[in-house]
């Protein structure tokens, strides 16, 4: 999952099908969710939001809106040995949450719960233990 302003999303999408990346359908695909793949790179899950004055964001994909604050941006990982900034692990047990768990969903809230200790949610609870 990436998060990406409405600014930068044109541009990166367009230097992603340069790479040989492309458009995959999904059920839930929008403007403002959208997963793009390459054959030996893998799949990127898109959520384009608006920034906000106060650091935060918001998402709408469709008729959800949800709204991150500056602290839940403020995540810091690490990817191949670079530095990046991503969402808190509260953050991401809050977004995933009143839709439909897949495995891999699953799989991911398992991970943040054992490496962080961030309580679940109890639908998310059901499938992880």
């Amino acid at each position: 999952d990436i998060i990406i302003t409405s600014a930068d999303s044109t541009r990166l999408v367009g230097a992603l099908h340069q790479r040989d990346f492309h458009d995959v359908v999904t059920d839930d695909r929008c403007e403002r969710n959208f997963v793009m793949s390459h054959p030996e790179q893998g799949s990127i899950d898109f959520h384009v939001v608006e920034r906000l004055l106060d650091g935060g964001a918001v998402y709408v994909p469709r008729e959800i809106k949800w709204e991150i604050s500056a602290l839940e941006l403020g995540g810091k990982g690490v990817i191949g040995g670079t530095a990046v900034q991503c969402m808190s692990a509260e953050y991401h047990v809050r977004s995933h949450a009143g839709y439909t768990l897949d495995d891999t969903d699953f799989a991911d809230m398992k991970a943040l719960q054992e490496r962080f200790g961030v309580p679940l949610l109890e639908e998310q609870m059901r499938r992880v233990n």
